[in-house]
């Protein structure tokens, strides 16, 4: 059994307008996973398989969510509510990742439109980041974030 440890979800809008100006909004709420009751951080859910939303085991004893998987069945904590994507923007995902007992497998991360199979995290604490592109169409904009 691989187990992904995820830290701190930071989804980051960069949009260049006239001038080459800049502007970010920060994506999705709670995205530290320190919010929440029982046994999910708020507005995030797990999508099917083992997971667990641990308090203080992330990378600096703070909160962090994680997921067990045997290499044959995906499973991933996402978002409770789509994510509503401005068409054409450009997104970085960026987050802390670790894996335990990792003997294969790959962690995922972002939305259905723009999946990332980021391999077998190591063991120790690292940083990722994930750069993608929302769709033209409408009716692909609204995603849930998962990170798996």
């Amino acid at each position: 059994m691989s187990v992904f440890g995820w830290r701190a979800a930071a989804l980051a809008a960069a949009v260049c307008g006239a001038g080459g100006a800049f502007g970010e909004a920060e994506l999705p709420a709670n995205g530290d996973f320190e919010r929440g009751a029982e046994k999910a951080p708020r507005g995030w859910m797990l999508s099917g398989g083992v997971g667990a939303w641990l308090r203080d085991a992330g990378a600096d004893g703070s909160a962090c969510v994680s997921v067990t998987g045997d290499g044959t069945a995906a499973n991933a904590w996402q978002t409770a509510e789509p994510i509503e994507f401005l068409p054409q923007h450009v997104y970085r995902l960026s987050f802390l990742v670790r894996g335990e007992g990792t003997a294969g497998g790959t962690a995922i991360c972002g939305p259905s439109f723009a999946n990332v199979d980021i391999g077998v995290p190591g063991p120790a604490w690292a940083q990722e980041s994930h750069v993608f592109a929302a769709p033209a169409r409408k009716d692909l904009l609204a995603a849930p974030l998962r990170l798996g």
